[in-house]
Parts: structure tokens; sequence; C-alpha cells
């Protein structure tokens, strides 16, 4: 099943696609993105959603995850969940300390695309090893059964290496959860600095720890970027090469330290750079 990009929509569904977005990426309070999450449902035909944010103690960064046979210390800092998903399992995975060995979430870190869990349940249907980070909870995927929870469409976006939001996004089968996966790959982002800049007590120290200087191109490159354009458009719109456009939007996800054109839009919004979105 080929995933949907948001172009692919209707331009209905694409321009609540676009609202929502913008919603996210304004938002201020629990109420102004509990409103977002609701028109959400608008989007995507989902039967329940939960967010979570945690960060890396004592300084550790995601990398030392990898580094190190054992677990890097990680704490939850808090769970901002839709009133659908099932609250016992949410007790569980808390009390249980669940996410130390839970393979969805690391299988997340490793990237940007959101993963299935009835797929990575298949693929490492095994006890977790906390050396590989690979491997079920027998719990854990009891619960998951129990609470028919097999759809699960997850992504853990990272913020400068230290803040991480869990999004768990549940479907009604496996087939709209795989089309699907790349609408929730292009709101992910903009969730993500949501759930951080509502929630996360440590926001301002993060938000300013990354200077952002952009080139007059960069700001009009990323004004198109805004509008959906690809390299090639980019292109064709400056009269320069597609390559010379590539390498104009790396720098810009270096600059705001995004992994796609996702990420590099939605941390643009953050920063509110130069009133572009005023």
């Amino acid at each position: 099943m080929k995933a949907l990009s948001p172009k692919d929509l209707p331009n209905s569904d694409a321009l609540k696609l676009f609202e929502l977005g913008y919603s996210l990426g304004r938002c201020k309070d629990a109420q102004e993105f509990q409103r977002a999450l609701m028109a959400a449902h608008d989007v995507l035909p989902t039967e329940s959603f939960v967010g979570g944010f945690g960060e890396m103690a004592d300084g550790s960064s995601f990398v030392d995850i990898w580094k190190t046979p054992g677990l890097a210390p990680f704490k939850i800092s808090g769970i901002v969940a839709d009133a659908k998903y099932p609250k016992e399992f949410l007790r569980f995975y808390i009390s249980a300390d669940v996410l130390k060995r839970d393979c969805h979430f690391y299988s997340c870190l490793r990237t940007q695309k959101p993963l299935l869990w009835s797929d990575l349940y298949k693929k490492y249907k095994q006890p977790f090893d906390s050396r590989t980070k690979c491997g079920f909870d027998s719990d854990f995927a009891s619960m998951l059964f129990d609470h028919n929870l097999h759809y699960v469409l997850r992504c853990a976006p990272i913020d400068l290496g230290q803040r991480v939001t869990n999004l768990s996004l549940t479907f009604r089968n496996r087939k709209e959860a795989c089309q699907f996966s790349g609408i929730v790959e292009a709101l992910a982002p903009y969730l993500h600095q949501a759930i951080l800049r509502v929630y996360s007590p440590s926001k301002d120290k993060f938000l300013q720890s990354v200077p952002v200087g952009l080139s007059l191109r960069e700001r009009e490159i990323l004004k198109w970027l805004i509008e959906g354009k690809s390299n090639w458009e980019i292109g064709v719109i400056f009269r320069i090469s597609e390559r010379t456009a590539k390498y104009h939007v790396q720098n810009l996800m270096r600059k705001f330290g995004a992994t796609n054109r996702y990420q590099l839009v939605a941390n643009a919004f953050e920063k509110q750079v130069g009133g572009l979105f005023h």
C-alpha cells in the first residue's frame, strides 16, 4: 500500500492539513492543543491518539543509548492523551516503566518514518534485549493485544538530541495505517513542537539555544517550502538548478536542526523566523 503524501489529498483535506499545521504552530496552551487534536480527526481516520514527552537525564544525549550495552538514563516527563486511548494501558505502561523495554520506541529513534507496531512485532518476535534494544516484553505485547492496539503507528521526533515526544496513533487496520503514514510523518513535527511548547517546562532553554541566521535567498526558499514546493519547482522559480535548490534546502535543514522538510517547516514556525508567519 502506497503511503499518501499531503499532495495526494483532495483539496479540501489538504487545506485542513495545512490549517491544522498552522494551528499547532500557533497553539499556546493545553486547550488550544486539544482543539487541534480534535481537528486532526478530520484529516486522519484514527481510533485514538496519545502523545508523551520526556528527556535524557544528567545531560546525556540520545546518541548515548546506542553507545552503551545497558540503558541510557531516560525519564518520561508527561503524557498528553486523547480520551479515547485506553487508560488502563497507559497506567500499566508508566507504572511498569515499559518505555525502557519498548522495542517500538527505540526503533522509532532510529528513523523519522512512522513505524507500525504489528510489522515490528513480526520482525522482532523475541524477548527484549537491552543491548540491541530489539525484541518485546511479553507483558507489554499481551496488553497491546488485549486492548486491540495492533495497528499503532508511532514516531518519536527528537529535539536537539535531548528531548523527545512519543506520538502513537491507532488505526482500524493495517491498510489505513500504511496509507496514512505519510500524512502522519508530515504532521509529526508540528505535534512535536506543540507538545514541547505547551507542556514541557524546559522549552525556553532549548528554543534559545539554536541561533538561526538566514540569507535573503534562504528566506525566500523557506516561503516556497511552506507552500510545499519541490526542489525542482524551487529551481524553476529562482532559475537555478535543482542541485542548487537542494543545497539551499539542506543548509536550511542544518540551521534548523531538521532531518526532513516537514520538520524544517515546523521548526521554522516554532522560531517565528523573520516575521514569515505573521
